[in-house]
């Protein structure tokens, strides 16, 4: 420990005090009040400093410096030729600039005596040659709106602090020869308000405290002599005591606001300064009633505070002149004691600068005045751990209302900021302690310093680090990371040899130069492997708070000792991967270098599945599992990260069916997949068919069928391919592709007969089903219409072990159905030798129509189809298509009907199957259904009657007949309505005729004469 503190070196920042509470070893040279450095040093009390505002102002070599007011990063000064200086500090500076300098009255040069801002009303007001003039804030441009004259001094009217009521600060109170006068500033104009008579103000202050007006109307004045409270309600005077009793020269009265913070309530109360003779002065306090609050404060053989009064609480400041006029004196009184802590003759020339002429004046400001603080700025400032050079200025303002000005500068006294001596510490506390228990008493003070948190925080965890304390290094960590405090874990890892290390994340890297100049003196040094992950894993968790997380992301990947925990780490962080994201771009060049090729794919699926460069990683996926698959190791490697090999195949396969477009490259990648696992592969293409690689599918099997014995299941497997473009083809396009229909034919008739051996179970299933559907079909139902075999077929094809065949069955039969239509010719049936395909045969086949229709009704009791052939001399569509359902209706256009007398044939033909039939019930029902449905549109009435047998009772054929009783009725109803509208026609043209001639012959005889 001793060695590893030796290594620590007090850094030397070039900065130097020139008013400070204490020496101190670094250098601010933008306190010098001179360009000597030998210049006298003065430690005023509690780190107090006072510092030349940068720039110099911008004078003429007449012109001085009469008074100053701020507001927020506004400075403005006042000066002996009547000008406004407007100053700003920009956000990027480190010192105001001026912006501009205007007169306050371009027709005379008069001094500037005060400036007041009211930023409620956006108004800067300056008093000059005893006349008030508006401009505008922050800018400074001049507003029209009138001018109070005659005017010794002003100040703001306060107002009560009421939470209820939001007064505008747009009054002041103006202080004149003769009167006090309440004014108020408004947009347009100036208004008078309220005017009290009293003689010889010279200033004053208005105080709301104890009032129950919004509005103040106590106001403390003075005059040439006194001191008095003035009621401004009541306009009355209460005089309180001389100011100067023994008429000394060039004292002017002081009146300074303050807030008494000693007292259990903060209250307002004035200080009062008094001068008893040329070498001592005093004052007293009292509240705005006139009330005294507190003792005396007397400055005996301190002069008299010519040159101002302020108060820093718990502190009077004066510049005070003696007897003899000739050097200032610069006083700090306390307000607890009411004794003098501070008493130091100022050498102005030496100390502040000033040329021989000059003077010094002190003034409080009403507003705060920020000032960069450049100590503060330079040790905060971001730097990187690299070349130390300067990665972002950081800006740290000091507050001043206490201005110091001369004829031609302007100070402000500020506090030290408290960061500096402990950084101090810091560094000579590690530069001289021997062990880890001479830096407790530093760790704890480092640990409460609340100013500039961040920073401190950074400090502790360094110093915690350095004396091994590391299970309290990990609390205090967490304990930022449940509060949400901004931490970035990088500090830490600096003391490894490893980091920085080549990441380009580390070329943005930004330290606090303080920060830096520890971590460079304690080196590096290697620390357990735990705590690393630790820190790492820390701040990956905390994605929000940890600065750079993509960096320990990358880190977190990195430690993945398996692939399943890469797989587990995509899993968990899904939203990093649904974008464009170059941090997983290294990633992927981080496990290729490693050729970690499981652990790549899990990246490369990750990717794809969130759409980013879809097809590229297809062929990545592809390309990395084809080498997976050719590795002798694969088997341990699945084992180990709980994979299977069917797993990575189902994924190559599937890759390449749903992202790869090319025919070469897709035959190419698919006749490598089936060339390492042939089996698992068939299988595939098996159980996923169509897409647009039908034709290179037909080629693979064409040429593994020459190196592969392919079962019964692959050789189905062409047909469906063939399918899947037939039915592809009629969803697009909604039309057949007859020469497709051609092949899918051959193919299915060819798989029939060359299976006939190996389908003997289901060619006897089949027949039983075709022998059930005779038996099933009731002949003596009246329900019409009879499902035919076919449609029996349909609901009886997922029964049974006749499943595959009568399927195949059920598609050679819509096929041909669907040629027929097309009017093809037919391909031949005789390969199909089992008497179960005689349906099929004969249905399609050569014979005529009436043998046909006496095989389908003799044979099979179908009915239905008997019927509808009778029409249209094609079998009908079943009900349930397998292949043409989208154009079922095109399909039904293209059946005709035959003539009518064809019609009338193939009818006699089932009429004279129906009269023999045995059972009286079928029989009557079966010729009351033709009779009922044909027998009206294709047969005479003498016809129909000479067909039913005598036995037939009428009843059943109630419908022809109701239907010819009608028609015969709607025949009589006709040609009595055409006779009727055929009369009533006459007679109305008979009518119109009349109506003409009437009218006619009454024009000719009113005119005399006819047109």
């Amino acid at each position: 420990m001793c060695a590893q503190f030796s290594s620590f070196a007090l850094s030397v920042l070039n900065l130097a005090p020139v008013h400070s509470c204490a020496r101190t070893s670094y250098q601010r040279t933008d306190h010098f009040m001179s360009e000597n450095p030998d210049a006298p040093q003065i430690n005023l009390p509690n780190g107090y400093l006072i510092s030349r505002l940068s720039p110099d102002l911008e004078l003429d070599p007449s012109e001085s410096v009469c008074c100053v007011s701020a507001f927020e990063s506004n400075l403005y000064v006042g000066t002996s030729h009547g000008n406004l200086l407007h100053y700003f500090l920009f956000e990027d500076a480190d010192q105001h600039m001026l912006l501009s300098k205007l007169p306050v009255n371009a027709e005379e040069q008069k001094p500037v005596e005060k400036l007041l801002l009211l930023p409620d009303i956006q108004l800067c007001l300056a008093l000059a040659n005893r006349v008030i003039h508006a401009f505008s804030l922050p800018e400074l441009s001049p507003c029209h709106i009138g001018k109070v004259k005659d005017v010794n001094e002003m100040s703001r009217l306060t107002q009560v602090d009421n939470p209820k009521v939001k007064n505008k600060y747009d009054k002041i109170i103006a202080y004149t020869p003769s009167k006090i006068r309440v004014v108020q500033f408004l947009p347009d104009k100036v208004k008078l308000l309220r005017d009290i008579n009293y003689s010889g103000a010279v200033m004053g202050f208005s105080s709301a405290a104890g009032t129950s007006a919004n509005y103040s109307n106590i106001c403390l004045a003075a005059n040439e002599k006194n001191y008095d409270v003035v009621d401004l309600q009541q306009t009355r005077r209460i005089s309180l005591f001389d100011y100067n009793p023994e008429n000394i020269q060039n004292i002017k009265p002081h009146i300074v606001p303050f807030e008494a913070k000693d007292k259990p309530k903060i209250e307002e109360e004035y200080l009062l300064a008094i001068a008893s003779d040329a070498s001592t002065s005093m004052a007293m306090f009292i509240n705005a009633f006139g009330d005294v609050t507190r003792g005396t404060l007397t400055w005996v053989g301190e002069g008299n505070p010519t040159n101002g009064l302020a108060i820093e609480w718990p502190y009077v400041i004066g510049l005070f002149s003696g007897a003899d006029g000739d050097k200032l004196k610069l006083n700090f009184s306390s307000l607890k004691t009411l004794e003098v802590v501070f008493s130091e003759f100022l050498d102005l020339e030496s100390f502040f600068g000033l040329a021989h002429n000059e003077t010094l004046h002190l003034a409080e400001l009403e507003y705060v005045l920020d000032v960069v603080n450049r100590e503060v700025s330079g040790l905060l400032s971001l730097n990187s751990p690299s070349d130390n050079h300067v990665i972002q200025d950081k800006k740290y303002y000091s507050s001043s209302r206490s201005i110091f000005f001369s004829e031609k500068s302007v100070f402000y006294l500020h506090q030290l900021d408290s960061f500096l001596p402990l950084y101090e510490k810091v560094m000579r506390t590690v530069e001289e302690a021997e062990s880890a228990e001479d830096m407790n008493d530093l760790l704890n003070e480092v640990e409460s310093f609340s100013h500039y948190k961040d920073v401190s925080q950074k400090t502790y965890t360094l110093l915690l680090l350095t004396t091994g304390k590391i299970e309290e290094l990990k609390e205090y960590i967490s304990g930022m990371k449940n509060n949400e405090t901004d931490f970035d874990i990088r500090i830490l890892l600096l003391v490894y040899p490893e980091f920085p290390d080549d990441d380009e994340s580390w070329e943005s890297f930004k330290i606090e130069k303080a920060i830096l100049e520890i971590t460079n003196k304690l080196g590096k040094f290697s620390l357990e492997d735990d705590f690393k992950t630790w820190l790492i894993d820390t701040a990956y968790s905390n994605k929000e708070m940890s600065q750079n997380w993509q960096y320990f992301r990358f880190l977190k990947y990195k430690g993945c000792a398996k692939d399943s925990e890469v797989a587990s780490l995509i899993d968990s962080e899904k939203s990093e991967w649904a974008g464009d994201n170059n941090e997983n771009e290294k990633l992927i060049t981080y496990y290729k270098k490693e050729n970690r090729l499981l652990s790549l794919l899990h990246l490369y699926r990750a990717e794809q599945e969130a759409g980013i460069k879809a097809n590229e990683r297809a062929r990545e996926i592809i390309d990395v599992i084809l080498h997976l698959l050719a590795e002798e190791d694969l088997a341990t490697k699945l084992d180990e990260n709980n994979q299977s090999e069917s797993e990575l195949i189902r994924l190559a396969f599937f890759q390449l069916r749903n992202n790869i477009t090319d025919s070469d490259e897709y035959t190419k990648k698919l006749l490598e997949l089936l060339k390492l696992r042939p089996d698992e592969g068939l299988e595939l293409l098996k159980e996923n068919k169509g897409g647009s690689h039908e034709s290179t599918h037909h080629f693979i099997l064409k040429e593994l069928s020459k190196t592969h014995t392919l079962d019964h299941k692959f050789s189905y497997l062409k047909i469906e391919y063939i399918e899947q473009s037939f039915l592809e083809c009629i969803t697009e396009k909604s039309e057949i592709d007859y020469e497709i229909l051609d092949e899918l034919l051959h193919e299915l008739l060819n798989y029939i007969a060359t299976r006939v051996d190996s389908f003997q179970q289901e060619l006897e299933d089949l027949k039983m089903t075709i022998s059930q559907f005779k038996r099933d079909v009731n002949l003596s139902d009246s329900e019409w219409p009879k499902l035919s075999l076919m449609e029996y077929f349909h609901i009886h094809s997922g029964k049974g072990d006749s499943n595959e065949l009568s399927k195949v069955y059920l598609k050679v039969y819509e096929l041909l159905v669907v040629k027929r239509l097309h009017k093809s010719p037919l391909p031949s049936l005789d390969m199909l030798d089992d008497e179960v395909f005689s349906y099929l045969k004969r249905s399609f086949g050569s014979e005529s129509s009436e043998d046909l229709i006496s095989y389908l009704l003799e044979e099979h009791h179908d009915c239905s189809t008997a019927e509808w052939f009778c029409i249209y001399n094609i079998m009908p569509l079943p009900r349930k298509l397998i292949y043409t359902e989208q154009i079922r209706e095109d399909l039904i256009r293209q059946y005709h009907k035959l003539d009518t007398q064809q019609v009338r044939e193939n009818l006699n033909t089932i009429f004279q199957y129906y009269l023999h039939v045995e059972d009286f019930a079928a029989r009557s029902s079966l010729l009351a259904h033709m009779v009922n449905r044909f027998g009206y549109e294709y047969f005479t009435m003498e016809e129909v009657l000479q067909i039913l047998p005598e036995d037939l009772p009428l009843s059943y054929v109630r419908q022809y007949l109701a239907r010819h009783v009608v028609a015969t009725e709607k025949q009589k109803n006709h040609f009595s309505m055409v006779k009727i509208l055929t009369k009533s026609e006459a007679k109305f043209t008979h009518e119109v005729c009349q109506d003409f001639e009437k009218t006619y012959n009454a024009f000719v005889d009113g005119n005399g004469h006819s047109n």
